[in-house]
């Protein structure tokens, strides 16, 4: 399975965020495969960290919520996760991004333009099976579609 979430700021700007974090032509969206994540979790990869928070799971039959107080977490670098991620080069600071109900289009558009760019699912699997990347950023494997 896969998700995909915008990033912005690959000029990794620290002042005049807007005028600064704005050079670059294209940004990405990220596309997660949370499936090899998954199973590197399963055979034990990850790290665990202290972090105390509240796991809540809901009852569908008694319409109400347990609250188990937990004090660690396991973390994932996506970078240990080889083909866990790609980029998707999109335009100009993309702001969110959707996948059309047939799963096949990954639509994104950046908040400096006025297009959007629509990315075929079935493209983005034969550029990650052929290794078509065009270059690396933040080191993770930028697609060439």
């Amino acid at each position: 399975g896969w998700f995909f979430f915008t990033t912005y700021n690959t000029e990794e700007a620290s002042t005049l965020m807007e005028v600064n974090a704005s050079q670059n032509d294209k940004d990405f969206i990220a596309a997660v495969n949370w499936k090899k994540i998954e199973d590197y979790v399963n055979n034990g990869g990850g790290t665990m960290m202290p972090a105390k928070y509240a796991h809540n799971v809901y009852d569908e039959s008694t319409h109400s919520a347990t609250s188990t107080m937990k004090e660690e977490v396991r973390v994932v670098n996506p970078l240990d996760v080889p083909g866990a991620v790609y980029f998707l080069p999109t335009p100009k600071s993309p702001h969110g991004c959707d996948v059309d109900p047939s799963g096949e289009y990954i639509v994104g558009n950046g908040k400096l333009s006025a297009n959007l760019t629509v990315h075929s699912f079935t493209k983005m699997l034969d550029a990650i099976e052929k290794q078509k990347i065009c270059r690396r950023c933040l080191r993770y494997p930028n697609l060439k579609l």
